[in-house]
């Protein structure tokens, strides 16, 4: 089986590789070997059609939501670390998963690299002049 790397900023861009194995992760990651018979990881969202369409700005650019969920989920982490230090109970209610209230975790697909792939809940962030 052979797989492509589409990330443009990759140094094995548009090359064609074979597939060793691959890990689940988190992160996901592809394993190839190079020419010299190097074993190498690749992430695997970099293996996604969807990698090709990042680039590359003067200014970092994030939107105000995706910082304002990123500040919220530091405070409840930061909040669940204080209470287990203080050695207080979790205070999550019974059978809450990720995401929910009074819990830390991955909040979004239940596959991080669908975001490449349009998953739902997801949007990759604007470049600021229009694309994503």
């Amino acid at each position: 089986m052979y797989f492509r790397v589409y990330y443009p900023y990759h140094p094995l861009n548009g090359r064609r590789l074979r597939l060793l194995r691959r890990f689940e992760g988190p992160p996901a990651a592809i394993v190839t070997e190079t020419e010299d018979g190097t074993e190498l990881q690749v992430p695997a969202w970099m293996a996604m059609p969807g990698a090709s369409e990042f680039e590359l700005v003067d200014e970092p650019r994030i939107e105000v939501r995706g910082l304002t969920a990123m500040a919220a989920l530091v405070r409840r982490w930061r909040s669940e670390c204080s209470r287990e230090a203080a050695g207080h109970p979790n205070d999550r209610a019974a059978g809450s998963g990720p995401g929910e209230a009074g819990s830390v975790g991955w909040k979004g697909p239940s596959d991080p690299e669908s975001a490449l792939a349009g998953g739902a809940g997801t949007e990759p962030a604007a470049t600021g002049d229009g694309k994503r």
